[in-house]
């Protein structure tokens, strides 16, 4: 679960626009190779960091679980 921690990007994006409610979200990619940052995955958009990362683990779980029953 440590590499699996590891490999997790979380982007930060504020968006705000003049004469607008200043609104935070939250954008997620994982980086599935640790060897390697060059290769990231996004996994779209949330409104809380817990679902952004919630999500880049279910994403991480899906592919180590592809990369794995591979073989």
């Amino acid at each position: 679960m440590t590499n699996t921690l590891q490999s997790v990007g979380v982007g930060l994006a504020l968006v705000g626009a003049a004469g607008c409610d200043f609104v935070q979200e939250w954008q997620g990619f994982v980086y599935p190779d640790r060897s390697t940052l060059t290769r990231s995955v996004y996994i779209g958009k949330f409104k809380t960091l817990e679902d952004c990362r919630a999500a880049a683990l279910a994403t991480l779980g899906q592919i180590h679980r592809a990369t794995t029953s591979v073989g």
